[in-house]
């Protein structure tokens, strides 16, 4: 029960070393702002997780849903501004934000609406990571901690949805497939953490 406290764990183990440039850079505090939003994001979704644990109610389950999305969300909006040279209007931060979150109704559309939008959402995210990965943004770091996140992710999503399938293998009915997804959870949110690290102070190097 205690792992959702983790996701402010990830939050920790993410921050980045801002802190050895210069703090009047404009950039490297619009950087920031990127990594603090995602961050503080990660603290909140624990007690949220913690919530859907203890009370096993559908509320908390939607409010899980909720966070989920605007996750990825923010990485696609992370991967714009990296890409387009630290610049990132607003008006499409809000816009790309306002898709995710209204995408969510398609559950009232189909049974498997939440999933469907979730798998457009990694799909997207690994193609917009994807393209800034293969600029010349990326490095060595940076394709590793993306790989990284990219098998947390496929643990996450595949444990989750096997969960039931592998409670009769004896090594999950201790700790469930559901419990272990959670885990990839807080480790893909580390490692897309590190991720942007490497990418922006690649960035900053470089100006």
């Amino acid at each position: 029960m205690a792992y959702p406290m983790a996701y402010p764990m990830a939050y920790t183990m993410g921050y980045p070393t801002f802190c050895t440039y210069p703090k009047k850079d404009t950039k490297l505090k619009d950087m920031s702002l990127f990594f603090y939003i995602f961050s503080w994001m990660a603290v909140f979704y624990g007690p949220v997780q913690f919530g859907r644990i203890v009370t096993q109610t559908r509320v908390f389950a939607i409010m899980d849903q909720w966070f989920t999305l605007p996750f990825f969300a923010w990485v696609i909006c992370w991967n714009e501004f990296i890409y387009k040279n630290l610049t990132l209007s607003p008006i499409r931060i809000l816009r790309i934000v306002y898709i995710s979150c209204t995408s969510y109704f398609v559950v009232l559309l189909h049974d498997q609406g939440f999933e469907i939008v979730l798998g457009l959402h990694i799909l997207a995210v690994v193609a917009y990571s994807l393209r800034t990965q293969l600029s010349t943004l990326g490095s060595e770091d940076s394709r590793r901690y993306f790989l990284y996140a990219l098998v947390c992710c496929c643990g996450f999503v595949g444990l989750k949805l096997a969960d039931h399938h592998l409670a009769g293998f004896t090594v999950f009915q201790r700790f469930t497939g559901h419990f272990w997804s959670k885990v990839c959870d807080i480790a893909q949110i580390h490692f897309v953490a590190r991720f942007f690290q490497h990418l922006s102070l690649g960035k900053l190097k470089k100006q």
